[in-house]
């Protein structure tokens, strides 16, 4: 899930379903924060302390004192590097409020996932994999870096759902689809 889906409310359910069967010891919640805006007056401990209050709201919301993944949404690879950014992730591992951390990607992957490995902080990336980036071999490179480096891998949008300009046709065997992305031996889980 994520801060920002359904503007907070995705956490909520979530939260109360897992609450309400008393699961929590048996799933791995993962969710993510936004980076801010990096541009203007804001400093390192201002970056900081905005996004160690977004992930107690998303806790507030999921209703648990840690997730076991905790994200930054979308980073490019100046804010993934960012210090006050890096000291919130940090942050939020020594108190128990996040097991691990990661990033998710859409774009720009293949950088951002070379400069996860280059700054060994990042324990997992989440990225955009799926049969229609067959042919992305820095892509599949840096995956493949990443992976050898000891993070985890999650694969999303691994039914090529939300890929601009591509129209499948013909239904996409989903099974196929996803045994793709499986084959990979990089990849951790999708």
């Amino acid at each position: 899930t994520a801060m920002g889906y359904q503007g907070g409310r995705n956490e909520e359910m979530i939260g109360t379903v897992i609450k309400n069967l008393g699961v929590r010891d048996k799933v791995h919640i993962q969710t993510k924060i936004r980076v801010p805006r990096l541009q203007g007056a804001a400093t390192d401990d201002e970056v900081a302390r905005g996004m160690l209050n977004d992930v107690d709201g998303c806790l507030k919301r999921l209703q648990t004192d840690y997730v076991d993944l905790l994200l930054i949404h979308g980073p490019s690879v100046r804010d993934m590097n960012h210090s006050g950014v890096r000291r919130a992730l940090e942050e939020a591992k020594k108190q128990g409020r996040a097991r691990f951390v990661g990033f998710s990607s859409h774009s720009q992957q293949a950088d951002v996932l070379n400069s996860a490995v280059e700054s060994g902080f990042y324990d997992t990336a989440t990225v955009s994999f799926n049969f229609t980036q067959a042919g992305d071999a820095a892509l599949k490179g840096a995956i493949k870096k990443a992976a050898d480096s000891g993070m985890g891998i999650v694969a999303m949008k691994t039914q090529a759902t939300g890929r601009r300009g591509f129209s499948p046709g013909p239904p996409v065997n989903q099974t196929a689809a996803l045994k793709w992305v499986l084959q990979h031996k990089e990849i951790t889980t999708a």
